[in-house]
């Protein structure tokens, strides 16, 4: 009995260990929990300001945690992060997906850092499936059965200079050579960068951290929220205030320049 008690005190304890490192190092984080508009809330530090694009739909209440969104693949939808989070030299990112594979086969991602003018060379990744729904990041690749499809999986991807790691529902499937990633501000999420190969399926609580991840925060991430939901709450309600107040004061801006 007191054994048994010892052991459910140490799992509370490093349970709760885990929530808190998962704040450390968070510079994204969009549970993706709107019902409608087309801006999707950061509740992270960062605060950055998100856009889903084309015909990407919120699904209240069907994602992983909360709400999701759901992604056609093909030529639209989307979504374009404002923030210029520069050359990271080390960086996780996380997200539920329940995806398929689309017919016919065609290439779809989770994020691209790449534009016309930065390119896999300056350090600017990518993570996406290729026609044979093998995983890809940048020019490493995971077998196309490294993942389920049709239900939700938790991916996680750890990347430093040494190494990048890819995890799926909690487990470590694949390693690869790395090296530091130029994120900067041209981060789109569900998509490649022209927008022609989104994702086809359902995306929820996207989040990425300056650091790699360990293990054991990891498998935390499969069992809950990034953060709890009325720490989710209050973040949106202030992002949401802060780009109210922006608004305003560039339109203040905008008014006293006509006058």
């Amino acid at each position: 009995m007191l054994a048994r008690l010892v052991v459910a005190l140490l799992a509370v304890i490093l349970a709760a260990t885990a929530r808190g490192e998962l704040r450390d190092g968070l510079i994204l984080y969009l549970p993706l929990d709107e019902v409608d508009g087309r801006a999707a809330v950061d509740a992270s530090p960062t605060r950055a300001e998100s856009a889903v694009t084309g015909t990407a739909s919120w699904m209240p209440s069907q994602g992983a945690f909360g709400g999701g969104l759901s992604l056609a693949g093909g030529r639209d939808g989307g979504i374009a992060v404002a923030h210029d989070f520069g050359v990271l030299d080390a960086v996780t990112t996380a997200a539920w997906m329940r995806i398929e594979d689309p017919q016919p086969p065609r290439w779809d991602y989770l994020f691209d850092a790449r534009s016309r003018d930065v390119d896999e060379d300056d350090g600017a990744p990518y993570f996406g499936r290729s026609r044979a729904a093998t995983i890809r990041f940048g020019d490493s690749e995971a077998g196309a059965d490294a993942y389920p499809r049709g239900v939700w999986t938790h991916f996680a991807l750890t990347a430093d200079s040494r190494e990048a790691n890819l995890y799926v529902d909690g487990e470590l499937v694949q390693v690869w050579d790395a090296a530091s990633l130029n994120v900067g501000d041209r981060l789109v999420i569900g998509n490649r960068y022209t927008f022609t190969d989104a994702l086809f399926g359902v995306l929820d609580e996207f989040a990425m951290w300056s650091r790699p991840l360990s293990a054991l925060e990891i498998r935390e991430l499969t069992r809950r929220r990034v953060l709890p939901a009325r720490s989710v709450r209050a973040n949106a309600k202030a992002a949401t205030a802060w780009a109210t107040l922006r608004r305003a004061a560039f339109s203040a801006g905008v008014g006293a320049e006509r006058r």
